[in-house]
This record gives C-alpha cells, structure tokens and sequence, in this order.
C-alpha cells in the first residue's frame, strides 16, 4: 500500500504557517511565498506538469484542469519572488513542469 504523501494540509486546527509570517519588507514577503509553495511538493505529478492537491478543490472543472491549475497559479507567485532578487530551492521543479506541460507528449503528467 502507498504511503500517505505529507505535506498540504487543509483545515488547520490552528495557525496557517503563512499567517505566522509578519509582512514587514520584501524578504517578509518572499518567506510567506516559500510556506505556500513548499507544502505543494509531495503533489507534484511523475514529470512535474501537474499538482493535485489532496481534498475537494471546489473548482467547476474536470480534474486535469484543476492539477494543471495547481502549478501553474503557483507559478505567478514564483515568477514574483524569483524577478524581485529572491531565491526558491523548488524552482526546477517549476521549470521542469512548464517543460513538461507544453512538451510535445500526448499526455503530460
């Protein structure tokens, strides 16, 4: 049986991390970025086109539209902090997701 992937959690019972980060200058800004976009890694798809989040999404959509919603609404944030000077350790994984979406596959997942 597969493990249960760990990361996302819908409905804390306290805190959302984010709501922890105190906005206070462009670096505070960034690390609120980091605690929305470190917690989707274990949902990314095999060649990084998707991420599907654990959980009724709410979306009026089918499913491959709400996994490849899920990197690339992401990706806006991403691309903020990345042209504002700071540094994400996920990044590949990001680009290897574009690539992989947009590549010339049947079905890239």
């Amino acid at each position: 049986m597969e493990e249960p992937k760990i990361g996302l959690v819908l409905g804390y019972n306290g805190a959302h991390p984010f709501s922890k980060v105190k906005l206070t200058d462009r670096a505070s800004v960034q690390e609120l970025l980091r605690t929305l976009l470190d917690p989707l890694e274990p949902f990314f798809s095999p060649q990084k086109a998707r991420v599907k989040c654990p959980g009724g999404t709410a979306v009026r959509f089918d499913q491959a539209a709400s996994e490849v919603e899920g990197i690339l609404r992401p990706i806006w944030g991403l691309a903020a902090l990345l042209a504002g000077g700071g540094e994400y350790r996920g990044t590949e994984w990001w680009i290897q997701g574009i690539k992989s979406g947009t590549g010339p596959q049947e079905n890239p997942r």
